[in-house]
C-alpha cells in the first residue's frame, strides 16, 4: 500500500465523523450512521486513488476539501455557541 494513502486515510477520518455529525444535526437518525460511515468512507477512498491516479484534479479536489472543512468548522463552531448560549 502506498504510505501516502494511509496518511491521508488517517486525516480523513475526522472530517468523516464531522459531516455525520452535521448530518445528524440536520436531521438524520442515529440509527444510519454507521451506514453513512461506510459510504463516506469508500467514496472518500475511492476519490483519493482516482486523484493519486490522475493527479491533474489535486488541485480541485484540494480546494473542495478545503471548502468542505471549512463548513464543517462552521457548523461545528454554530453548534457550540448555541449550545453555550442556552445555558445561559
Amino acid at each position: 500500500m502506498v504510505p501516502e494513502l494511509v496518511i491521508e486515510s488517517l486525516l480523513l477520518a475526522p472530517i468523516i465523523v464531522a459531516l455525520i455529525q452535521a448530518l445528524r444535526m440536520l436531521g438524520v437518525p442515529t440509527k444510519y450512521a454507521p451506514w453513512l460511515n461506510a459510504v463516506f468512507s469508500v467514496a472518500f477512498y475511492v476519490l483519493m486513488i482516482f486523484i493519486t491516479a490522475q493527479p491533474q484534479y489535486l488541485q480541485a479536489a484540494t480546494i473542495g476539501l478545503n471548502g468542505l472543512m471549512v463548513f464543517l468548522a462552521a457548523a461545528g463552531f454554530y453548534d457550540r455557541a448555541e449550545a453555550t448560549l442556552k445555558r445561559r
